[in-house]
């Protein structure tokens, strides 16, 4: 019998199809909260792995590496917050623990280069290595 992908899909199991009265209820109460909350924090997502506390302020420190128009394009592609202008907040402000903001999926080469250059200085202050 040779595969092929009508036979995998006639064969697969049904169990994202299921509609118990419990997962419609734990759907529900999850759509009341707004949805479920995010498990990993933007430094993780941009790292693409679990990240330890240190390693957070290795992508810290790429952040930090970036020029002040790369910096605003950064917080712009993760719909973050721009620093107020004030004595409180220093001007290089960017938390990598963050679990708010956009994750995006579509970018641009510019945008490209910038998560790419953040990667690269991160690895390099990343300890241990």
């Amino acid at each position: 019998m040779t595969w092929n992908v009508i036979e995998a899909n006639l064969y697969a199991p049904e169990g994202g199809r299921s509609r118990s009265k419990a997962k419609a209820e734990a759907a529900r109460k999850n759509g009341a909260k707004g949805g479920r909350e995010r498990q990993s924090t933007l430094a993780e997502f941009i790292m693409r792995r679990h990240l330890t506390r240190a390693e957070h302020n290795a992508v810290r420190e790429g952040f930090l590496s970036l020029t002040l128009n790369e910096k605003d394009i950064f917080r712009k592609m993760f719909g973050l917050s721009q620093p107020k202008k004030g004595k409180s907040v220093p001007e290089p402000w960017f938390n990598p623990t963050t679990k708010d903001g956009e994750r995006p999926t579509n970018l641009s080469k510019r945008r490209r280069y910038i998560l790419n250059k953040v990667r690269f200085v991160a690895r390099f202050h990343l300890p241990g290595q």
